[in-house]
């Protein structure tokens, strides 16, 4: 560390490398800040070990909840296509195409939450399909009873937070890089998913009854007895329906940054279709909805986890501000040769603000 401190303008570039890989958009900050400089190499350092926290756990990190058995995969930060291009099949009005950009990582659970998880934490299994057992998605939950069981793992779970995913952060695990209407490219069959096969993709033209020689299951499947998609997530095409963190409302037509839906709303996103609904409900654009309080057959959820913060701001720009401060304090008790570098820290604190 002390060769990177020390280096002048390679220190820099050692800087701008590592914000670069971390995804931080605040590096024009640092240098307007002149936090980079050799006369600040303990600044420098502390910034650098954040820039490394920040980072994140390689992509597909496996987290093993202690309670339940969870297993979630970490995602870090990036940028993807939302919504659906026109033309394709089934497709609604509310799937308009935009850029998003997340700006920081979460692990996602690999798998639907099961009954026995639910029945780990809350001590009943509220499911309509039990006898499918407890290797089975959950279901029957409403969104508040989804907030319920997150209280209740998280005291159980000590130093971890959960959460649902936001609507842009389901699509993105749910795509795993694609841009079909699939994961698994531009149709899904019943070998791929759980869905009512009778109603197949493309949508039959004017097909109301269904075919009779196509498979419908008429319940959900145990989780993870389709493939993963590209990304490692099982069952995010049908089984069950999964809650969204965001309120319902229309897409920007611009790009975005951490999208998280409407402040307020009437009812909630929910994804990916179900083993009742048809294979055009389990496209990775599709949105639906029902109201917070719904507990139908078919909704079930999957969970985040937050990111643990190890003492470290979530955002570059605090923890340069914090920094700044006590670089503040300490310059004002330097010799008098250092007092335009004391003035100079203190006019970039006061912009900052």
């Amino acid at each position: 560390m002390h060769s990177l401190i020390t280096t002048g303008p390679k220190s820099l570039k050692v800087l701008q490398d590592r914000v670069e890989a971390a995804r931080i958009t605040d590096y024009a900050y640092l240098m307007r800040a002149r936090i980079a400089q050799p006369r600040c190499p303990a600044v420098l350092a502390l910034v650098l070990m954040a820039c490394a926290c920040s980072h994140g756990p390689a992509p597909g990190t496996v987290w093993h909840e202690p309670v339940t058995g969870m297993e979630l995969l970490w995602i870090g930060p990036t940028r993807f296509r939302m919504g659906s291009e026109p033309g394709e099949p089934g497709r609604q009005a509310d799937e308009v195409p935009h850029q998003v950009e997340l700006t920081r990582g979460f692990s996602l659970g690999r798998f639907e939450v099961t009954q026995g998880q639910w029945l780990e934490v809350m001590g009943e299994n509220p499911s309509q399909h039990a006898a499918c057992g407890l290797a089975c998605p959950v279901e029957t939950v409403s969104f508040l009873d989804v907030q319920a069981f997150i209280a209740r793992l998280e005291a159980r779970s000590p130093g971890s937070r959960f959460r649902l995913p936001t609507e842009a952060e389901w699509e993105l695990a749910c795509r795993a890089g694609t841009t079909t209407p699939f994961s698994t490219g531009n149709d899904l069959t019943p070998d791929q998913a759980n869905f009512d096969g009778r109603y197949p993709y493309p949508p039959r033209t004017g097909s109301t009854t269904g075919s009779t020689t196509d498979i419908f299951r008429g319940s959900p499947a145990p989780v993870g007895s389709y493939a993963h998609n590209p990304w490692g997530f099982f069952d995010m095409h049908g089984n069950v329906w999964e809650w969204c963190a965001d309120w319902y409302g229309p897409y920007p037509s611009q790009p975005a940054r951490d999208p998280r839906g409407p402040a307020t709303g009437a009812l909630r996103v929910i994804r990916g279709g179900s083993w009742c609904f048809d294979a055009n409900s389990a496209r990775s654009a599709l949105r639906y909805t029902h109201a917070p309080g719904d507990d139908g057959y078919s909704l079930g959820l999957r969970l985040v986890r937050e990111p643990a913060r190890q003492g470290v701001p979530g955002s570059l720009r605090q923890i340069t501000a914090a920094l700044m401060r006590a670089g503040s304090s300490s310059h004002r008790q330097a010799p008098q040769g250092s007092a335009r570098g004391s003035q100079n820290h203190r006019q970039v604190t006061a912009r900052q603000h």
